[in-house]
């Protein structure tokens, strides 16, 4: 069966998300890799989204998907080019002490979206910790080096989708 007879046509379910700001160095950490990911050959269910860095303007962009990765900087307080993943019932909860250039915004936006129920049914961030966020453009080292194996990540959630709708049918 084809993956795209699974899913409705006029929406992509899965939707990968970068946040934020090219001109600020290492936060243009989810525009690199959305850019890496759109040299490959995804799966019709996958949309790709820049966000620059304006959240709240989002809610109709994510609504009703049935996944959403985010891909971000973040600071987590380890080394310059660490990877994260996680959710924001974790962040939410304290259980993870990260800290989203966009954050605030990206995890307002959410909630604010659960109390209108305009939501995605699951999300999951993907985030790099950054070395330089002032004004410039490029990636630091550290950072440029974790380009592919993020998008490694990403990619093993949109497989995990995948198998998942498939053991729904």
């Amino acid at each position: 069966m084809e993956v795209a007879a699974l899913f409705a046509v006029d929406q992509a379910p899965l939707l990968v998300m970068a946040v934020g700001n090219i001109l600020r160095m290492d936060d243009g950490f989810g525009d690199a890799v959305l850019n890496r990911l759109a040299e490959l050959d995804l799966p019709e269910c996958v949309e790709l989204f820049d966000a620059g860095t304006s959240a709240i303007d989002l809610m109709e962009i994510f609504n009703g998907r049935d996944k959403l990765i985010v891909i971000d900087a973040v600071r987590g307080g380890q080394e310059p080019g660490t990877l994260y993943r996680f959710s924001p019932q974790e962040v939410e909860a304290g259980a993870l002490p990260m800290n989203s250039l966009h954050q605030v915004g990206l995890l307002e936006t959410l909630k604010l979206g659960e109390l209108v129920d305009c939501k995605p049914r699951e999300t999951v961030v993907i985030g790099c910790q950054p070395e330089v966020t002032g004004l410039g453009i490029g990636l630091s080292d550290a950072v440029k080096a974790q380009i592919e194996r993020a998008s490694e990540l990403v990619l093993q959630e949109i497989n995990n989708f995948l198998n998942s709708k498939t053991q729904e049918i």
